[in-house]
């Protein structure tokens, strides 16, 4: 019997759980996958009690990604250096901490038809969703990434921290960095809560990248995958933008495949986990 989980704060949106129990099925696996309710002031407790209750990984949502790293024994070099932790797997005296994401939206982005190398790139926010982001498509060699988040310090620090190259750079929303960056770029990827189902109001990303100073004809990508369709998304499409279908949907079964062939060693049915996304996606189960 394996014993997975998930840490956040909330999660009662999340489909992991019935993605990763279709998928626990599908390979023949008997385990348990349960949503963890976190607050951040528990985070320490609730990785140590994960630990003596024998659990052989997590994964690590939101607002966890970075401050989780704390409370590990080892942080694996690619997370470290995107600043952001997704995915627990146990070790000797704890967890290692891994980032699995950035695999996952690399492999989004492919699905979607998107180029990125020499792409320009925006990503928007400036939480662990965005570290990622900007780690992809970084290393997927984007000619530039600009990162906009409402606070223009947050999207400096991000851009700076770890990358220490000058095709990275932030901008404050509303900035005239932010509106040539823009007008200019070939894709834009949002990374803010802004717009999920019991999240923050759509507006939110909106407001980091305004329809009219977006480039008609670059692509966008939603991380939110429920609700499937947000008003980001509408707002970019009728800003003339190609939204790429489902992409936050194609990252989370990429990015818990990833996951779950650490935990379990042996290679995970993408195709199975994704189908169960969709359909869990369109009943609205959490």
């Amino acid at each position: 019997m394996i014993a997975l989980g998930l840490i956040g704060h909330p999660v009662a949106h999340s489909r992991s759980p019935a993605m990763m129990r279709a998928a626990l099925d599908a390979m023949g696996l008997a385990g348990t996958y349960t949503a963890f309710d976190v607050a951040p002031e528990s985070l320490g407790d609730a990785v140590r009690a994960m630990g003596a209750l024998g659990f052989a990984g997590a994964n690590v949502t939101l607002p966890h990604k970075v401050a989780v790293m704390e409370w590990l024994v080892e942080v694996e070099p690619s997370a470290r250096r995107a600043g952001a932790v997704n995915t627990l797997a146990r070790a000797e005296g704890g967890y290692v901490g891994i980032n699995t994401d950035v695999e996952g939206l690399a492999a989004a982005l492919a699905e979607g038809g998107v180029t990125v190398r020499d792409a320009d790139a925006v990503v928007l926010g400036a939480g662990g969703a965005a570290r990622a982001a900007v780690a992809t498509l970084w290393l997927g060699g984007a000619r530039s990434v600009t990162v906009i988040a409402r606070d223009g310090a947050k999207a400096d620090a991000l851009a700076g921290r770890a990358w220490g190259d000058a095709r990275v750079r932030g901008a404050a929303a509303g900035s005239a960095q932010a509106r040539e960056a823009l007008g200019a770029m070939d894709v834009v990827v949002q990374c803010t809560p802004c717009g999920m189902d019991g999240g923050p109001a759509a507006e939110g990303a909106i407001a980091l990248s305004p329809a009219a100073w977006c480039r008609a004809g670059a692509r966008a990508m939603e991380l939110v995958y429920a609700p499937r369709e947000t008003g980001w998304t509408r707002a970019m499409r009728g800003a003339g933008l190609a939204v790429v279908e489902g992409g936050g949907l194609a990252m989370l079964a990429a990015q818990g495949a990833a996951a779950l062939s650490r935990w379990t060693g042996r290679a995970a049915p993408v195709d199975v986990m994704r189908a169960a996304l969709e359909v869990d996606v369109r009943g609205g189960g959490a």
